[in-house]
């Protein structure tokens, strides 16, 4: 390895007062110059905090502790705050998660893109602050430059924004760059420019760069070596291509065998139970509790396992590394013999089109027009599980709003069918359709608990009103929640349960049709998992069509039937899965495919 550029020794994240409660519990990382290190795990595996704990950007509550900690030749730990001001935006760059929240509304992205720049060079003019803001977002391969450094951040698209994110931490070449997140939620084709980018300017500066994720797509194709989290501890550590052929830790091996990646829906193997967190971490080995390799052996429950060097370059903390894991087989896919019954229809998109007409705010004057939706025509059958696929912009969330009348269509016609055939009426329209929200806690009322949320749907639809709490209690039973949680509010969940909360309320009214947008977009690779393996067994219970509306073609392939692919406000090709992922016809789908983030993919050690 080049010259370390970040030692971390020994971190230890805690809570302060009288029952303190640790979060980071003794990791060890090490960054080279030229390298990419991922720390990988679920939500809740301390992986953030240990990130942040760099720069000491937590909370006041929370206590930072470590046998080693140095940044770039500073001592972290007894640095002051000039020593720390220094090394922020200097020897060290920060990528946040969410780019929206980290700028400031109401400055140009320009001025603050070279602001660490502008407060070490005291002299420096607005003027010359537009003109280095615009040589590094054109070097970031932003478009027009000098005028989106005058522009906003409410003007930029996410994936602009992201970009402009990286060159704000790497405009003072920094010799450490901590990317959090840096793809989430980001379609297939930006993902895969946002990792280009991050290859070329850590060439160019020779930066050593700290990357916390837990898409491992985004592992494989981008770091060198990875570590393994969960429950605030390090359970496995290696280079990125012997980690995925080979995982020695049974938390490994269940997230590799997790993911969506070349699997159908009934052969994915989610992680039973839900993710420990710092005030529930069982005792002995923390994974223990939902370890199908080692179930019943007394030493992982009474003792913490120690992480183990295996061979000079891997770390395992596992009482039994040296056994073999057991991989379950990967259940097959049986081709059917019997002939294939076309089903009836469900939905009818017929030549729709949809326009939005926009005007200045403040003047009223001015005036753009958007052609979201245009001509688009398909057919969703009963039963079916349709994907809508696209970048940002192509207009699938805009179709989806139609097909569930939140908009109406300039031009064209919408139909939803009952069994019989027939058009579904408009007062029976919202009992039919149900829309899943992208973001679920965006979706809940925080002020009501879980059971008030879903027995909210079934008052308003005056459905099983001598019956209302035992409704809502299957409804929990349905989506695999237990009924205790019928009495929490929203923000005691997590991530996973919304979800299935969201799922599980529009399930309320009986619908026949889901319209779900980006169901899984910022949810972990097992929580994903879990909830796939949900969907499909509803589809299947319940006899329900799925219209799904994701960037995620791994997704999309493991549960879809047939796929349209959008752009502009397209339909550019449509067909089944095998289709549309084994033979693509057009250039845009290609181009979709060739971005996928794949395991497959891993860096050369």
């Amino acid at each position: 390895m080049n010259e370390p550029v970040l030692q971390m020794r020994d971190l230890k994240v805690a809570t302060t007062g009288r029952s303190p409660v640790t979060i980071v519990d003794g990791v060890d990382v090490e960054v080279g110059l030229g390298e990419t290190v991922a720390l990988v795990g679920e939500s809740g595996s301390g992986k953030t905090m240990a990130a942040r704990s760099v720069l000491k950007l937590l909370p006041g509550n929370l206590s930072v502790s470590a046998g080693q900690l140095n940044v770039a030749g500073t001592n972290v730990l007894t640095a002051s705050l000039e020593d720390l001001r220094r090394l922020r935006g200097d020897a060290v760059g920060m990528v946040f998660q969410d780019p929206m929240a980290a700028f400031n509304p109401v400055l140009p992205v320009g001025l603050q893109v070279t602001e660490s720049v502008h407060i070490r060079r005291r002299g420096m003019s607005k003027r010359e602050c537009y003109a280095l803001a615009a040589e590094v977002l054109d070097r970031v391969g932003i478009s027009d430059p000098e005028a989106r450094a005058r522009q906003y951040p409410h003007q930029f698209s996410g994936g602009m924004l992201q970009r402009a994110m990286i060159a704000m931490a790497l405009i003072n070449r920094p010799r450490l760059v901590i990317a959090d997140e840096p793809t989430t939620a980001l379609d297939a084709t930006l993902q895969v420019k946002i990792v280009e980018l991050l290859r070329i300017l850590q060439a160019e500066i020779g930066s050593g760069i700290l990357v916390i994720t837990h898409d491992l797509g985004l592992v494989a194709e981008l770091a060198n070596r990875a570590v393994v989290m969960y429950g605030g501890r390090v359970q496995e550590s290696g280079p990125v291509a012997e980690l995925f052929t080979d995982p020695s830790h049974p938390y490994t091996r269940a997230l590799l065998d997790s993911r969506p990646e070349g699997r159908t829906a009934a052969q994915i193997r989610p992680i039973p139970g839900e993710p420990a967190t710092p005030a529930s971490r069982p005792p002995g080995c923390v994974f223990h509790p939902r370890c199908l390799q080692r179930a019943g052996r007394s030493t992982c429950v009474d003792e913490v396992p120690l992480l183990q060097i295996t061979t000079p370059d891997r770390q395992v903390a596992c009482h039994f590394a040296s056994e073999e894991l057991l991989t379950s087989p990967v259940p097959a896919t049986v081709a059917s013999d019997a002939p294939q019954v076309e089903r009836p229809a469900a939905v009818v998109v017929k030549d729709v089109g949809k326009r939005f007409i926009t005007r200045s705010l403040w003047s009223g004057k001015g005036r753009s027009e958007i052609q979201a939706v245009d001509q688009v025509t398909f057919t969703v059958a009963r039963g079916e599980s349709f994907g809508l696929v696209g970048e940002s912009g192509s207009g699938k969330s805009t179709l989806g709003r139609l097909m569930v009348r939140l908009h109406e269509p300039d031009t064209g016609t919408i139909e939803v069918l009952d069994g019989d055939g027939q058009p579904v009426p408009d007062d029976r329209l919202r009992r039919t359709v149900q829309w899943v929200h992208q973001d679920p806690y965006g979706s809940l009322n925080p002020r009501m608990t879980i059971g008030r949320l879903l027995g909210e749907v079934l008052a308003r639809y005056r459905l099983h009103e001598a019956r209302r709490h035992e409704r809502v209690t299957e409804l929990l039973s349905l989506v695999g929640l237990p009924t205790q949680l019928a009495a929490r509010y929203p923000h005691q969940l997590s991530g996973g349960q919304r979800q299935r909360v969201a799922i599980a309320r529009a399930l309320a009214v009986e619908p026949q049709i889901l319209v779900l947008d980006e169901p899984l977009s910022a949810l972990d690779m097992s929580i994903q998992a879990q909830v796939i393996t949900l969907l499909g067994r509803l589809r299947t219970e319940l006899d329900l069509s799925y219209v799904l509306i994701s960037h995620d073609l791994h997704v999309v392939r493991t549960i879809c039937d047939r796929v349209a692919v959008m752009s502009k406000g397209q339909v550019v090709e449509l067909g089944t899965v095998e289709e549309i992922f084994e033979r693509p016809q057009h250039p845009y789908t290609k181009t979709l495919l060739a971005a996928m983030l794949s395991t497959a993919k891993t860096k050369a050690v």
